[in-house]
């Protein structure tokens, strides 16, 4: 058997080593001064909501990413970060949706009057995120159920291509695709079955995987294309009108 050498030397991996050592005390650095400053500056105590963000899509963000160093990082398995989580989370069932359809207000004022609704189901996913992530560092049976009830919402709105959610296509637009759908929808099914892996979305999976291949240009050295164009009469991606943003091929 013919043994393949290395192809780096000793020193240069322990200077590589050494090196991200280095980055991760960097950033560990700075995300210990994040937390600290979000918890001290960014709370409205009165209405529950963070300071610092209007936008509906920054609220479940920032109660995600409580949730997830509450119970993923040790030195912030704290009862304050879990309790500013709760109070975020508590001020998006409230204000952030429409009970009767599930749509997510875009923008909300500090006490929670809608300002502004968005035509995509983005602000619905970071909803998802935010409930289930909190479920699994709370225990809490309610915020389960109203993560797997957003499910069920975003099911309905790809089935119905947005229409359940009030996103409608007017006349003049040509039928696309934006790769931020699949991207998202499988975001969320990856957190859902974290949440509990008993929950299964097969099917909804396979035409995420479907669908975000659509974006794929094997011609163009495989670049991903953020919008695709349809032939109506073929029901294939064409090039004309395309974006393409490099980020894509990293996240997808």
């Amino acid at each position: 058997m013919v043994k393949c050498k290395p192809s780096f030397k000793f020193a240069e991996k322990t200077m590589s080593v050494t090196r991200l050592e280095e980055f991760l005390e960097k950033i560990s650095t700075d995300l210990d001064r994040t937390v600290k400053f979000w918890l001290t500056h960014s709370h409205d105590l009165q209405y529950g909501s963070p300071n610092a963000m209007n936008v509906a899509d920054g609220y479940p963000r920032s109660v995600w990413m409580y949730c997830k160093l509450y119970t993923d990082v040790e030195r912030f398995h704290k009862q304050e970060i879990l309790d500013a989580a709760v109070r975020g989370a508590d001020f998006l069932m409230k204000h952030a949706k429409n009970p009767e359809t599930n749509k997510c207000h875009l923008v909300v004022t500090r006490d929670g009057k809608s300002v502004k609704i968005q035509g995509t189901l983005f602000s619905e996913c970071f909803y998802l995120m935010a409930m289930s992530e909190l479920a699994r560092a709370s225990g809490e049976t309610k915020y389960k159920e109203e993560a797997c009830q957003m499910m069920k919402t975003l099911q309905r709105c790809v089935e119905t291509h947005g229409e359940s959610l009030g996103i409608f296509k007017l006349e003049g637009v040509a039928p696309s695709s934006m790769l931020a759908i699949p991207m998202m929808i499988l975001c969320v099914i990856d957190q859902l079955e974290t949440m509990d892996p008993n929950l299964c979305y097969k099917d909804l999976s396979a035409w995420a995987v479907q669908d975000a291949l659509k974006h794929v240009q094997v011609r163009d050295m495989g670049f991903k294309l953020e919008y695709t164009i349809y032939d109506l009469k073929l029901r294939v991606p064409i090039q004309s009108n395309y974006t393409f943003r490099p980020t894509r091929d990293t996240q997808t």
